[in-house]
């Protein structure tokens, strides 16, 4: 029978006072005197205001007038005030069990918002809450409970919570749940431990378990507050490594606040600087500023309370024992969790040693750059005076072929040596202004042959090049090979004609051309077994410099040289 059910419980109201009813028709109007037994009367009273409270004390105030009523309707000869001190026994009791009903359900009511509040906490708690009995048994459990180890309710419920752990660690757990049942406490009861958790799917991970007990009816529970501290180890990790890499870099790796004082120093820090830890914590940055840098400090700092960085920002320091040593800064701005500047964090490496090298490269190669320009200025002279020489003895030969011969040989050894002096002037000794030597030679070579340049026109269009000078110099004698076979042998007899040279830069290298628009050269005519020494320097010259040769005899003649610089071993 349900006796939370409020239909049955007023039929169950109705069917004693019927009974009630009874007993007292029986006594007044059958015995024809005072009831005797009223003891039965209480249990409707008591059941009526424990259920209702207050209004439950409709029965015994009803039951007393029908009491009383009763009395003078059968018309009793005996003294009324036994059934009067019986109806004010009625309602006494059903006054003092309603005042005891209300009182009993304040507190439940009580105790049940307690228990819906400590389970809406329990439910909304980001961490696990477990319950066992003394038997380790799991009664318990909210919801984040779930999440971490990742079982069901049904999976959980009823079951050891040994099944949480590690198999190595379970008896342990079992030890500590039987040494409190004996003895009632443990030294690890209200203690923050360390442990290994054991998931559904079998990986183990770290937690923080805060263990309780308590009783309950004679029994006693026990209560576990349980903590995935995964993320927080592997940021405990994290931050040891760093922690260690900073400690033993070899660099300076500083902290300090917005003001310039030293936070934090490390044994790099110490090394380079020469100042301890225990020197230099609390105290300005400003300790290592050189005097002659009076407003860096300062500078740097109101860069970064704006939130910027310094990067490989080269300057000095003073070492403690005051040596001025050369290095070179990192600066980045230190923020808190709300993303503002409270600091900097400084990474210095000492440079004097680099510094010291690098003064030392530039002295040693400045002396041969040196060397190497009056290298190309000896040969430069070199070379003038075998022109010189070379013209000085053509004027002694008679014969006109013998003759070409040493001026060709002479424009060729000017061509040379016109890169040479391109080199030197330079000044840097390895690569020249190709543009500008074309132009150069082109002119040189123009006055030289056209001996009446209103015949012969010379047009030039040029890309800006610097070549090196391995690719230089043959290209320039294959210039100098194309230009006088232009100006010596295209125009015969005075005729007019125009000749281009062209130079181009393109994605796959250059391209050098030079045409004219004269009288060509023969049909039959073999680039390849051609008997001429200018054309057979151009093809080994042009193979030398792995370029393309290309001759177009349509209008005129056209050379074409196809070329890039060649990357050295």
């Amino acid at each position: 029978m349900n006796f939370q059910n409020t239909r049955i419980k007023v039929l169950m109201i109705v069917l004693f006072l019927a009974i009630a009813l009874a007993f007292t028709y029986l006594f007044h109007y059958v015995f024809r005197e005072g009831v005797i037994f009223t003891h039965f009367f209480y249990v409707p009273i008591i059941l009526a205001t424990l259920w209702w409270g207050r209004r439950g004390l409709i029965v015994p105030i009803g039951l007393s007038l029908m009491f009383i009523s009763s009395h003078y309707l059968s018309g009793l000869t005996s003294p009324i005030y036994e059934d009067l001190l019986r109806s004010l026994m009625f309602l006494a009791i059903g006054v003092v069990v309603a005042v005891l009903s209300e009182e009993i359900m304040a507190s439940h009511e009580k105790i049940h918002a307690s228990e819906e509040k400590f389970r809406s906490v329990a439910e909304t708690a980001v961490d696990g809450i477990v319950t066992t009995d003394v038997r380790g048994r799991i009664i318990l459990f909210n919801h984040s409970l779930l999440d971490i180890f990742g079982y069901s309710s049904d999976e959980l419920n009823g079951k050891p919570v040994t099944m949480l752990l590690p198999e190595r660690f379970q008896n342990n757990l079992m030890h500590i749940l039987n040494r409190v049942q004996s003895s009632g406490n443990h030294r690890l009861m209200g203690q923050t431990i360390e442990y290994v958790g054991l998931r559904k799917d079998g990986s183990e991970f770290p937690l923080e378990a805060s263990l309780s007990t308590w009783r309950s009816n004679g029994e006693s529970f026990f209560t576990g507050i349980i903590r995935d501290v995964t993320e927080r180890k592997i940021a405990e990790e994290r931050k040891n490594q760093l922690a260690s890499i900073v400690e033993s870099s070899d660099d300076a790796i500083v902290s300090k606040s917005l003001d310039g004082i030293i936070k934090s120093w490390n044994h790099g820090a110490e090394e380079i600087y020469g100042y301890g830890e225990e020197e230099v914590l609390g105290k300005s940055i400003s300790i290592l500023i050189p005097p002659d840098c009076p407003d860096e400090l300062y500078r740097f700092l109101d860069k970064i309370s704006k939130g910027e960085h310094v990067k490989h920002y080269e300057t000095k320091r003073m070492r403690k024992d005051g040596r001025i040593i050369d290095i070179s800064l990192t600066i980045s701005p230190t923020l808190n969790a709300d993303g503002d500047v409270i600091g900097a964090s400084t990474i210095a490496r000492d440079i004097t040693q680099k510094k010291i090298t690098e003064e030392a490269l530039k002295k040693s190669l400045k002396d041969k750059e040196m060397l190497i320009k009056e290298i190309h200025h000896r040969v430069k002279n070199n070379l003038m005076i075998i022109t010189s020489l070379l013209s000085l003895q053509s004027q002694y030969i008679n014969d006109q072929e013998s003759r070409t011969i040493f001026q060709e040989s002479e424009n060729r050894a000017r061509s040379m040596a016109m890169i040479h002096e391109k080199l030197y002037q330079s000044g840097e000794g390895k690569t020249i202004n190709f543009t500008e030597y074309i132009r150069s030679l082109g002119m040189e070579l123009y006055r030289t042959y056209a001996l009446n340049p209103s015949l012969i026109k010379l047009e030039m269009e040029l890309d800006d090049a610097w070549l090196d000078v391995d690719t230089a110099i043959p290209m320039g004698l294959i210039f100098n090979e194309l230009i006088t076979n232009c100006l010596k042998h295209a125009f015969p007899d005075e005729r007019t004609g125009k000749i281009w040279i062209n130079f181009k830069k393109t994605d796959e290298g250059y391209v050098l051309m030079v045409a004219d628009d004269g009288v060509g050269l023969p049909e039959d005519f073999d680039l390849e077994r051609s008997d001429s020494f200018g054309l057979k320097l151009v093809n080994i010259l042009t193979k030398q410099v792995e370029g393309q040769l290309q001759l177009d005899t349509s209008k005129g003649t056209s050379f074409t040289i196809n070329f890039s610089e060649q990357e050295k071993e």
